[in-house]
């Protein structure tokens, strides 16, 4: 996680996205401040199946549109493949 952090908060990529975290969470959005029930990408870590879950919340209250798992070596691939998708 730390290192998908990294690579946000250091490239251009960094300053059009807001977000914030805890242990296991990253939530993602164009949005500041960011929110739990805004247009979100939810990222979080399983460090038992060392697994990536990305999920994105496009409206408030909103059932989840689309759910992925990744595997920790393709995780900032993956991430930039999900910002493309978004448009962000």
């Amino acid at each position: 996680m730390l290192e998908l952090v990294r690579f946000i908060k250091n490239g251009d990529i960094g300053k059009r996205l807001f977000g914030y975290t805890s242990v296991h969470k990253l939530v993602v959005s164009i949005y500041d401040p960011a929110e739990w029930n805004k247009e979100a990408l939810h990222i979080e870590y399983n460090s038992h199946t060392k697994r990536f879950n990305f999920h994105y919340r496009p409206k408030p209250f909103e059932p989840i549109e689309t759910e992925r798992y990744y595997d920790e070596e393709v995780v900032v691939s993956k991430f930039l493949q999900y910002i493309n998708w978004l448009k962000w």
